[in-house]
């Protein structure tokens, strides 16, 4: 009876310890916005060639450069795609 209760006190502490991990763990919100805060300079760089009518460059890291859209407030935009991995 004793040993049941020591495998589900080992069980308890590792379901916790796997919730705690899990949850301090950023969100893919997270990694999306430290992946643009962290590339700024150069995803502003390749936008800014986009827009003039360069095309060369179709990745950068693991963000797709996706393509100019009209943006009728703000004139064109770039879109990148970028999964947060």
């Amino acid at each position: 009876m004793k040993k049941m209760r020591n495998w589900g006190t080992v069980l308890l502490a590792f379901v916790l310890g796997c919730i705690i991990v899990y949850a301090a763990l950023p969100s893919r919100e997270d990694k999306i916005v430290a992946f643009v805060r962290e590339n700024e300079i150069e995803l502003t760089a390749i936008a800014e060639k986009r827009l003039a009518g360069d095309y060369t460059v179709k990745n950068y890291k693991n963000a797709k450069v996706d393509g100019v859209f009209p943006n009728t407030a703000k004139g064109d935009i770039v879109q990148f795609n970028y999964a947060g991995e």
